[in-house]
């Protein structure tokens, strides 16, 4: 019979310690359910869109980085960037953390990190996925806070508070008629505190 090779006492405290890492940041990763929207609230507000309720693609983890890159770097040669970045909102971030990997990365000083969007299978992949990614990177000490909600109706709890709104490849006449685009133009307003920035994505 061949012999199956234990792990060395080092490499099961490394093991342990990197899982007890891990369960610490995941605690740092929640979400909202008193402030998140059921499935018929999400269709009755996307009722008659052009397309529907459906995902769309996303631009890479690269492509998002060098967008936020030039364009804080422009406002804050504008001084016209947020002192500090207590609540930061992503809407629609897609199917992998890339987008939210970016934002991180390129925003650097965030508290909370808003995560808005109204796939399940989204915040499943954020919930999952952004843990493990948090651990690897131990600089980056945000919480995150996730929301089954759409850009039509924000949650209320965000109203006023956002310095930075990142949203990307969701606006479009594609998915919205001008009513509806009017409608999620004032829900971003809504949230934003005064003098908070849209970072505004579209192909």
């Amino acid at each position: 019979a061949q012999a199956i090779a234990q792990p060395s006492e080092s490499e099961s405290a490394f093991e342990l310690a990197s899982g007890r890492v891990r369960a610490a940041v995941a605690s740092r990763v929640t979400r909202d359910e008193a402030h998140s929207l059921s499935d018929e609230q999400i269709a009755a507000l996307h009722s008659g869109s052009p397309q529907g309720l459906t995902p769309v693609g996303r631009a890479t983890h690269n492509e998002i980085k060098t967008y936020l890159k030039n364009v804080v770097t422009h406002l804050r040669g504008a001084h016209q960037w947020p002192d500090e970045l207590a609540h930061v909102l992503v809407i629609g971030p897609g199917e992998n953390i890339e987008e939210v990997q970016a934002v991180l990365e390129e925003l650097p000083g965030i508290q909370t990190l808003h995560i808005v969007d109204p796939f399940r299978s989204v915040l499943n992949t954020m919930e999952r996925d952004l843990p493990i990614y948090l651990a690897d990177h131990a600089e980056l000490t945000a919480h995150v806070t996730l929301y089954r909600s759409t850009v039509l109706q924000l949650p209320d709890p965000l109203a006023g508070t956002v310095q930075v709104v990142v949203i990307n490849r969701v606006l479009s006449g594609a998915f919205f008629y001008l009513e509806k685009l009017q409608q999620a133009y004032q829900e971003i307003a809504r949230a934003l505190a005064p003098n908070g920035v849209l970072l505004l994505g579209e192909q």
